[in-house]
């Protein structure tokens, strides 16, 4: 009786390992990405169909082998991905999920860029395996080509007549033209107001092209921040000014030196100051301050202005949005300043974020981590806006 009850025991445990092994299968099969599971040396365990037909490969050819034996990761000139800089190496020595992107060898020795998701098994908080989802994005890379050509070619287009109206537009204020009335005083400056505003738009539209094509280059150096955050002010306190806008700054103990991108750094942080001026009423204030922390520096823009509805919050570091009670204040914005700084920020390796009460200001914060920038080589450089 009891060997029977032990055959028994045995088939419906057969029988559960073969219903969990086909819920398995069936899960990875209706992945619409290419999924590859690795234990702790790298073996692959489990490969997916739309993994299998990406690379053009059997499932033969991938199970029980290495990793670096299926998943060939190049960069775009062909050359191999050095085994510390892969995203499944990163995923395992850092333990956090990585994200990348990178380029792929497929069988048929055709390179294609991939968008690369890895996260890390843990056990007993050690990495025991990895789980990596990745997908051709060939065709995204066209479109964003595309996209990034037609913007460049219309920023471009549109900067030749622009330039020709900001110049003569300066020589009829300069009196070049002849002596200027009241009255054509106050229509030259609305003139030389809405070139400078365009002129400014196109530096935004051009930015996000690159950083959204993932063409932006990031070139780490060591940066005096204090000295920066000074720059930064000094070169926008007069619109502080004319709105009579307290504007000051304050600055932690011991700020460090970070290795990060300049420019980048200087684009996020006008942004957000000139956001705080922009939104802030007249007599109002703003403090800008910078502290060290733990493992960061942490640059925060408080003001007293006009403050962001509850349920606008959510949307406000998405493209063109710009908040109820803001366009009725202030008609002249993209709702793309915000969108453009939070693509900033993650391309250093930082992060931004913001607290806001309606009718009682906002606080943005923006945080740069010690270690630095990580360099990304890239075909352009950031163009500061309106500069």
């Amino acid at each position: 009786m009891e060997e029977t009850t032990n055959k028994l025991s045995d088939q419906s445990s057969n029988i559960l390992s073969k219903e969990s092994e086909a819920r398995l299968e069936a899960l990875l099969t209706s992945i619409g990405e290419g999924l590859i599971a690795t234990d702790e040396r790298g073996i692959i365990t489990r490969v997916n169909r739309v993994a299998l037909l990406t690379l053009g490969l059997k499932k033969s050819d991938v199970l029980g082998k290495r990793y670096r034996e299926v998943m060939v990761d190049v960069y775009e000139d062909g050359s191999r991905v050095p085994n510390v800089n892969l995203p499944i190496t990163r995923a395992f020595l850092s333990g956090n999920t990585v994200n990348d992107h990178l380029f792929c060898l497929r069988s048929d020795q055709t390179i294609f860029p991939i968008s690369v998701c890895v996260s890390p098994i843990m056990l007993h908080g050690k990495p025991v395996g990895a789980i990596q989802l990745f997908r051709d994005i060939s065709d995204d890379v066209i479109t964003d080509n595309i996209k990034a050509d037609f913007m460049s070619i219309a920023s471009h287009q549109l900067r030749t007549p622009l330039s020709a109206i900001n110049t003569y537009a300066h020589l009829i204020n300069d009196g070049y033209g002849g002596p200027l009335t009241a009255d054509s005083k106050i229509f030259l400056d609305v003139i030389l107001s809405a070139a400078y505003r365009m002129n400014e738009l196109i530096d935004t539209l051009l930015n996000i092209t690159r950083v959204e094509s993932g063409s932006l280059m990031v070139d780490p150096a060591p940066v005096n921040l204090k000295n920066l955050v000074k720059h930064i002010v000094e070169e926008i306190k007069h619109s502080a000014e004319e709105k009579n806008i307290d504007l000051k700054i304050k600055f932690g103990r011991r700020i460090p030196i970070v290795n990060t991108d300049s420019l980048l750094v200087q684009e996020v942080l006008a942004n957000l100051l000139s956001n705080a001026i922009k939104y802030t009423g007249d007599g109002g204030s703003v403090l800008v301050t910078l502290t060290s922390r733990s493992t960061d520096v942490l640059f925060k823009v408080k003001d007293n202005g006009y403050g962001v509805p509850a349920d606008s919050q959510k949307y406000i570091f998405k493209k063109f949005f710009r908040a109820s009670n803001i366009t009725s204040k202030e008609p002249n914005g993209t709702g793309l300043g915000l969108y453009l700084i939070s693509m900033i920020a993650e391309a250093l390796d930082g992060e931004v974020w913001f607290q806001s009460k309606v009718n009682q200001g906002s606080t943005f914060y923006f945080s740069l981590p010690h270690k630095g920038s990580n360099k990304k080589d890239g075909k352009f450089k950031l163009q500061r806006v309106g500069k």
